[in-house]
């Protein structure tokens, strides 16, 4: 970040804040991260670097979510679907989409969330994002069991499962 900063590439400056954003939010290290973000979203915004802007909330509305703050993570999950319906960005659109069907999970929103889950796993597929789709799935498992529809949910989690086998996730076994 800070060779990026002397060479006055804020590009890089903003991209390298984003992801240790990311690394921190990766480590539990919440406060950290939302700081870093925060100053990568800055940037991006001066500099109307859109698709960073997009990619800077989209993370910041991961490390909210972690922290228990789903109504800034939904804002910054929407703010970021914008900027990628904006640029026509599927695979950009699919993330927002599953963030916000997690935010709605949480908060209990259930026909919010499988709206959200299921246009997410359309869009995950037919970008070919495997890892996106076990993913997508596994929560589209959590949600019907949070429903009581046990059958549903062991259809999605076992689908959740086989992709990740099939792309070799250790995450979504």
């Amino acid at each position: 970040r800070r060779a990026a900063a002397q060479a006055g590439d804020r590009t890089a400056e903003a991209a390298a804040l984003r992801m240790l954003g990311a690394a921190d939010a990766a480590r539990g290290r919440l406060r950290q991260a939302t700081r870093h973000l925060e100053q990568a979203l800055a940037l991006c915004r001066e500099d109307g670097d859109r698709i960073g802007e997009a990619r800077a909330l989209g993370t910041l509305g991961l490390a909210d979510y972690c922290q228990g703050r789903y109504q800034q993570s939904a804002r910054s999950h929407r703010q970021a679907l914008a900027i990628y319906l904006e640029l026509g960005d599927h695979a950009g659109e699919a993330r927002e989409l599953h963030g916000l069907g997690l935010v709605d999970l949480r908060r209990g929103r259930y026909e919010q969330a499988a709206g959200h889950l299921r246009r997410s796993l359309v869009l995950f597929r037919d970008a070919g994002m495997r890892s996106g789709e076990a993913h997508v799935l596994g929560h589209l498992g959590e949600l019907e069991l949070q429903q009581g529809r046990y059958l549903q949910a062991v259809a999605h989690l076992r689908r959740s499962l086989r992709v990740g086998r099939e792309i070799g996730s250790r995450l979504s076994q």
